[in-house]
């Protein structure tokens, strides 16, 4: 649920960001957004290759990483050279999150409520539509008179979620490879 609060705010509010902060016009918008696109689909495809071959929890550790990567360079980017790297690590992290969150629904769910459990990972995704830009705004309202700053504080609350992620996800890891062991 966090790390879904955390893509579907950077979707809702990058192009704000790319025009406020970085000072992108629309048609670099538009490429931005284009190319990001088009390395989502990219990288759905690795990262599922890579769930295939190291697995679906070593798959979505690895992309909640470059989460943390990508929103650590949107906040410390001050000019369009960087910020041109992160829309498409950003884009490889969108496709990753959608690929492992489902492959990992489907290897936590027990068989017989494997449709329950889809239907809470499609309830708590409609949740993160909701949760994550009311915290982008508050953010950005706690720090309306400043310039830029309120944009980057913003996604550095964003990145404070994807620690607390990664933290709860390490826990989770632990207790499933503690879970593996005893069976």
């Amino acid at each position: 649920f966090l790390i879904l609060d955390v893509v579907n705010t950077i979707i809702a509010f990058m192009s704000v960001y790319a025009n406020k902060v970085i000072g992108f016009d629309g048609q670099q918008i538009t490429n931005f957004l284009i190319i990001s696109t088009i390395f989502a689909m990219l990288g759905s495809l690795v990262i599922g290759w890579l769930v295939k071959h190291r697995g679906t929890i070593f798959s979505y550790s690895f992309v909640l990483w470059l989460w943390l990567i990508a929103l650590t360079l949107i906040v410390i980017s001050s000019g369009e050279t960087l910020f041109w790297v992160v829309g498409p690590l950003a884009g490889v992290g969108i496709g990753g999150i959608w690929v492992t969150s489902r492959a990992i629904v489907v290897e936590l769910s027990p068989p017989e409520k494997i449709g329950e459990f889809f239907g809470i990972y499609s309830l708590a995704g409609k949740m993160a539509s909701v949760v994550g830009p009311l915290l982008w705004g508050s953010v950005v309202w706690i720090f309306q008179d400043t310039q830029t700053l309120k944009y980057r504080a913003a996604v550095g609350s964003l990145l404070l979620v994807t620690i607390v992620t990664i933290f709860f996800f390490n826990t989770l890891k632990k207790q499933i490879k503690s879970a593996q062991t005893f069976s």
